[in-house]
């Protein structure tokens, strides 16, 4: 573990501030995780290695730019209360909204903002009632294909809408099917966190068959 903390301040020259605080969510994970089902058992022990370190390096794609990020269904709050804390490492004011649609992990969600004192804020709703204006960063991590993700927030997107996957081998095939619905920018990063990982970045989106850029 220690190893691996090294690792990510090495990555990501974090302070220690948020390093402590990264600490404090992982505990506060570990002691709820089987209540709300938050992880899997088999990855409790593995919380820095395949959660925590995938989804800080989505902040490396996060501008000031952005008015907002939007966490689609944030559950335990993976990749959004990371990057949350990532984002208050470097002084980025960018809010996180972390939609969900599970009371008890919303539940969860808020006493981890109130605990961290991060600028984020739970949304308890499906992502399809959500409504923001704005240049938004739409983030994911482990909630269905690209297309899926991208049809459920249709009425999200304008001209300067990012969106952010946490992907793996599969992402080629998703994107086979995603192409036939949809124009846009591709941009492939592969993952520090994975050797058969992908973060993949999508922009200026163009609905093929509403033959538009917008809502």
């Amino acid at each position: 573990m220690e190893k691996l903390w090294l690792s990510f301040v090495e990555v990501n020259n974090v302070s220690r501030g948020t390093l402590l605080a990264l600490d404090e969510y992982i505990t506060l994970l570990k002691r709820f995780s089987q209540v709300l089902n938050i992880i899997s058992l088999g990855d409790v022990d593995n919380i820095l290695s395949r959660h925590i370190l995938d989804s800080a390096q989505i902040v490396n794609y996060i501008t000031k730019k952005c008015d907002a990020v939007v966490d689609v269904g944030s559950g335990g709050g993976f990749p959004g209360i990371v990057l949350a804390i990532m984002l208050k490492d470097r002084n980025i004011a960018t809010p996180v909204y972390l939609v969900e649609s599970s009371k008890k992990k919303c539940a969860f969600l808020s006493f981890v903002v109130g605990v961290l004192g991060v600028n984020a804020y739970v949304v308890n709703s499906d992502i399809r009632k959500f409504n923001m204006d704005g240049c938004l960063a739409v983030v994911t991590r482990g909630v269905g294909t690209v297309l899926d993700v991208v049809g459920l927030c249709n009425h999200l997107i304008v001209d300067d809408t990012l969106f952010l996957f946490l992907k793996g081998r599969s992402v080629f095939r998703e994107l086979d099917v995603f192409l036939d619905h949809w124009y846009c920018d591709i941009g492939f990063y592969k993952s520090i966190s994975s050797c058969d990982g992908f973060v993949v970045e999508l922009r200026k989106l163009y609905n093929v068959k509403q033959k538009s850029f917008s809502r």
